[in-house]
């Protein structure tokens, strides 16, 4: 009865990170915390792993570094927005305190499967309304974005059962990275399945691309060349081939992104904001990156402050919905200084959910290099893990389901370049939920 609990909680969870609705999520969440105080109150044990002793110790951090200099506790605007990336957390460690049965990698390919199914009817029937020009948003009132408007066309390819297209594109490329992995890894698969996995494949990347979701349709790209590198390819040629063309991308896209930071003067900002959708939203990013860049060298030790990066004029100037009366209302934030030290220890002024737009510059320029160690040892130590379970798996689906979550962490963090993807909710909640499966298999009682 304990592994079908267990079962059933891992799998509500990558529904609920697959539906998107969050309400949804939370019950997920709340059901999981539930199951782990029941095994706990009933084992009285602990399965402590490095992974989640470096989760505890970074969630840690920024909540204190967070209440130290003002945050208040209660407010759930910043568990909201700014902590958000304490549910996927804590949600892997409540799922690696769990027990569950041998078939279920099994259980989570077949969950795929549906998912993929269910996404693509609702897609389709999102069409047919949109053509008979009935109001889907009254109908499913969960994603007040779904309409939303590029170059005055409304876009309804990238919904699915998603409130943002970034959503429904990391939805999307964990998926692709899925169907992928079974047909390398699965030795047992077909050549008819073989080529049915390989049109899903196809049509996924045309949703995606059609999505408008820049960073994971740049980031399927890189984790397919490191894919073909690390698992496909065997000559050399072709593996020297992949890594001087993701080198080339890498340089010449950082020339090209660094040039234009360069040009920012973030004393004196001025912003076009008249230009289409993807331009502002482009425009935006250059000047959200020089801003952090400059935060980390005003205090690079501890950064401006954990929460703090949005509460400055500098960033909410960029949000095109604010007001000219806001904007009059907007003072410089109160700073603690000392040598490389600049803390913001004054009253909020707005909070909004314009964080950097990449990951790694928000953590240097809110809790500065000693964040960012923090954030890099967990990264290696996931990769570590899943390496380590990689070499003693026996199963062929968790071979299938250990791939996919290493690729899919990745794809992560390849995003996070363009915005907080690794620490936020969609879809780290569904990689971090498997890995904490992984974590109860490989490190748990049963596998000592």
């Amino acid at each position: 009865m304990s592994n079908r609990l267990s079962n059933s909680a891992l799998i509500f969870s990558v529904i609920a990170a697959s539906i998107n609705i969050f309400p949804i999520l939370l019950l997920s969440w709340i059901f999981n915390f539930l199951l782990f105080v029941l095994t706990f109150t009933n084992k009285k044990t602990l399965n402590v792993n490095s992974s989640l002793i470096i989760f505890f110790g970074f969630c840690s951090f920024y909540l204190i570094y967070s209440f130290l200099i003002g945050v208040e506790i209660f407010d759930p605007e910043i568990y909201r927005r700014e902590l958000k990336f304490f549910i996927p957390l804590s949600n892997c460690f409540f799922l690696s305190q769990l027990r569950y049965d041998k078939q279920t990698s099994k259980v989570i390919l077949n969950c795929f499967y549906i998912l993929i199914f269910m996404n693509v009817i609702f897609l389709i029937v999102a069409l047919v309304y949109y053509n008979l020009k009935i109001p889907l948003d009254v109908l499913y009132p969960y994603s007040i974005n779904m309409w939303e408007s590029y170059d005055g066309s409304w876009s309804v390819l990238y919904t699915g059962l998603f409130s943002s297209h970034t959503a429904f594109g990391g939805w999307i490329g964990t998926t692709v990275l899925l169907l992928l992995s079974l047909i390398v890894f699965d030795k047992n698969i077909t050549t008819k399945n073989t080529f049915f996995l390989i049109s899903m494949i196809l049509f996924l990347l045309a949703l995606l691309f059609l999505s408008k979701s820049r960073a994971y349709s740049l980031s399927i790209l890189f984790v397919f060349g490191i894919f073909f590198y690390r698992d496909f390819f065997k000559k050399l040629i072709f593996k020297n081939a992949i890594i001087m063309m993701i080198l080339g991308a890498v340089l010449f896209g950082g020339y090209s992104v660094g040039k234009q930071i360069q040009s920012i003067d973030v004393e004196d900002i001025n912003l076009d904001l008249t230009g289409s959708t993807a331009e502002t939203n482009v425009a935006i990013r250059y000047v959200l990156w020089a801003i952090a860049i400059n935060d980390f060298i005003q205090s690079p030790l501890i950064g401006v402050g954990a929460t703090r990066y949005d509460d400055d004029p500098l960033v909410l100037l960029t949000f095109p919905e604010i007001s000219d009366e806001e904007r009059l209302n907007f003072e410089s934030p109160e700073f603690l200084e000392s040598f490389l030290i600049k803390v913001n220890v004054g009253d909020f002024q707005k909070h909004t959910d314009q964080h950097a737009h990449n990951l790694f510059l928000n953590v240097i320029a809110e809790t500065g290099l000693l964040g960012l160690i923090i954030l890099l040892i967990m990264i290696k130590n996931i990769f570590s893990k899943l390496n380590l379970y990689l070499s003693i798996c026996k199963s062929s689906n968790d071979y299938i389901i250990i791939k996919y979550t290493y690729y899919s962490f990745i794809l992560l963090l390849c995003a996070s370049m363009f915005g907080n993807n690794f620490l936020g909710l969609i879809p780290a909640y569904v990689t971090f939920s498997i890995f904490g499966y992984l974590i109860s298999s490989f490190d748990g009682p049963k596998s000592e």
